[in-house]
């Protein structure tokens, strides 16, 4: 790569880390080492440092701005043309606000054929960045490892690791706080569950209570109903009964007065005959009419009563 190359890129690093507003403060040395010599040795390990920054911000739920438009600056300075463009997307698409630095650093970095309008905002595989051949001189390794001896890098190494275990420790509480938070819900709804089920239970038997009462107010009216109407039949046959009974006390009295008529005629013709038959004994018979003698002495005669 060339020298001018490099420089422009370190160039525009420096103005974006300005403008991510100081926020490439978690690896500062790595910028300052790159500043003082670029060389591809040194973008390699800027863009791995930009890589790990953007993977620990999106761990932490917030993204800093002018991350991706910086390791979008180192990608394009290593070759990675299509890798960069999607970083400048992701970019433009996080912050809008920056959309024509963005565009500027495109048309200044990209070559026209890798103008692509995708993004990804997934974790960056900082394995990728490994298959990068570089080759480093005894003097760029020298410089390495002095960055890596620096007290102040170390530190800066010490707590990002101190922030990552912290990250993944509220990442583990979060996803306790989570499971907590759905236990609670699924015992809550459980018990929402078992509530609605008692309240139905009891609906239940409420409606079959009710319709248990209308049943027995129901048998209640038809019994009583029923023993109305079994007294009307009662009081009828009673009546039929005493109404029976007058017409048999009068035909019974009809039939006497008949027999005690039939008695007394019978008695006057008896009394007639047995004078009639006095008066033929004492010699009237002149004045007896012998024909009503002779009648006389057989209806007498044929009658059960006749002595």
């Amino acid at each position: 790569m060339k020298k001018k190359t490099l420089t422009a890129i370190g160039a525009a690093l420096l103005l974006g880390a300005c403008i991510s507003d100081g926020m490439l403060t978690e690896q500062p040395t790595a910028l300052v080492a790159y500043r003082q010599k670029p060389t591809e040795a040194g973008l390699l390990a800027l863009a791995k440092t930009y890589a790990e920054a953007i993977n620990s911000n999106k761990a932490a739920g917030v993204m800093r701005p002018g991350l991706y438009a910086d390791y979008g600056v180192a990608l394009a300075g290593l070759g990675c043309y299509e890798e960069a463009a999607v970083m400048f997307n992701n970019e433009a698409q996080y912050f809008p606000a920056g959309a024509a630095y963005i565009d500027t650093l495109r048309h200044a970095l990209l070559p026209p054929r890798f103008a692509t309008t995708r993004t990804d905002t997934s974790a960056i595989v900082l394995a990728t960045l490994d298959t990068i051949a570089i080759t480093y001189t005894a003097e760029e390794q020298a410089l390495i490892d002095q960055i890596k001896a620096d007290p102040e890098y170390q530190k800066q190494q010490k707590e990002l690791a101190r922030l990552e275990k912290a990250n993944q420790a509220l990442e583990k509480k979060a996803a306790k706080q989570q499971e907590r938070k759905a236990k609670e819900e699924e015992r809550k709804a459980k018990a929402e569950a078992k509530v609605r089920a008692q309240k139905e239970r009891e609906a239940a038997l409420k409606a079959k209570e009710k319709a248990d009462q209308a049943a027995l107010k129901a048998e209640a009216r038809q019994a009583d109903s029923i023993a109305r109407a079994e007294k009307r039949l009662q009081k009828a046959q009673e009546k039929e009964e005493k109404r029976q009974q007058e017409l048999t006390a009068k035909k019974q009295r009809r039939e006497q007065q008949e027999a005690r008529k039939k008695e007394r005629e019978r008695k006057l013709k008896e009394f007639d005959f047995k004078y009639l038959r006095w008066l033929v004994r004492k010699g009237y018979r002149d004045d007896v009419d012998t024909n009503a003698l002779n009648q006389d002495s057989t209806t007498l005669t044929s009658s059960p009563n006749e002595k």
